[in-house]
């Protein structure tokens, strides 16, 4: 509705989850709703930290989902205004999950990214699980990099720019205010982020250097179709039937669909291979 949404943890008789609103990214931000969006009555898990660190993902369909918790992972469809939960609230907690989800979404696969406890009595690192389904099941992926200097807590953010994709996380290595460590502020860090072909992802190292560095991920190969039929130059007669088949192929991802289009209108779509449609009365 372009509006731009921040979701935010806030402690007010426990601790909240809130809902700002701004004409632009940079604010300023105004309570959206004159109420918190999900307070400690929400998720009565007997957790006092159960209702922090939200995320948003706003899937393909513009469908929007609201992912929060510690040390449970609690997943929530949101209403088109962004502003109220449209149905009731799933727990989705993968394994070693400690608080910090981020959820993101590529080439039809769902990543949910936390921080993690996968060595208990130790600081949190990041892990991942994916599904194909947002609700799960949610496949446990592995540590996507470990803990942060001189900080007890690490969490992610996601993003994809300009094709290249990032790692935001935070760590504490600056003495601010005579504060050092876990006590002091937390100072955001990114590193370039990396997938395999199968659509994990390659474990992150934290370095210094950050972005200043020539991306070291391949570039994504964009898909390849060729039409196989009918065949260059066929003669029609009108009214015509016309099957069209193709091929498709991605060699650092996989095909979802193809779709069909008669300039700029869209005829049709096949979800599986060999990709196939039938154009009728055809003039």
């Amino acid at each position: 509705n372009g509006k731009f949404y921040l979701y935010v943890t806030a402690t007010y008789n426990g601790r909240n989850i809130g809902v700002a609103v701004s004409n632009r990214p940079t604010g300023p931000f105004v309570d959206a709703r004159g109420t918190a969006l999900i307070t400690d009555a929400t998720t009565n898990y007997g957790n006092a930290w159960d209702d922090i660190v939200p995320t948003i993902l706003i899937d393909d369909d513009s469908s929007v989902y609201l992912a929060w918790g510690n040390p449970n992972c609690y997943l929530a469809k949101l209403k088109p205004n962004m502003t109220e939960l449209d149905g009731s609230i799933t727990r989705i907690t993968p394994p070693n999950y400690a608080e910090g989800p981020w959820l993101s979404k590529r080439q039809g696969l769902y990543y949910l990214t936390y921080a993690a406890f996968p060595v208990q009595g130790a600081s949190e690192q990041i892990c991942y699980a994916t599904a194909t389904n947002i609700y799960g099941p949610w496949t446990y992926r592995g540590i996507l990099t470990g803990s942060a200097k001189n900080s007890y807590t690490i969490h992610p953010g996601l993003i994809n720019y300009k094709g290249n994709d990032y790692l935001f996380y935070h760590f504490a290595n600056f003495s601010i205010g005579g504060y050092t460590g876990t006590t002091g502020r937390r100072s955001v860090c990114v590193d370039y982020l990396c997938y395999n072909a199968d659509g994990t992802m390659k474990p992150v190292t934290q370095t210094t250097a950050g972005v200043t560095v020539t991306p070291p991920c391949p570039s994504n190969q964009y898909p390849k179709v060729s039409i196989t039929s009918p065949l260059n130059n066929a003669t029609l007669f009108a009214p015509a039937t016309i099957n069209i088949t193709a091929n498709a192929t991605d060699v650092d991802g996989t095909v979802s669909k193809v779709e069909f289009y008669n300039g700029i209108n869209k005829l049709g779509e096949d979800l599986t291979s060999p990709y196939s449609f039938t154009w009728t009365n055809v003039n």
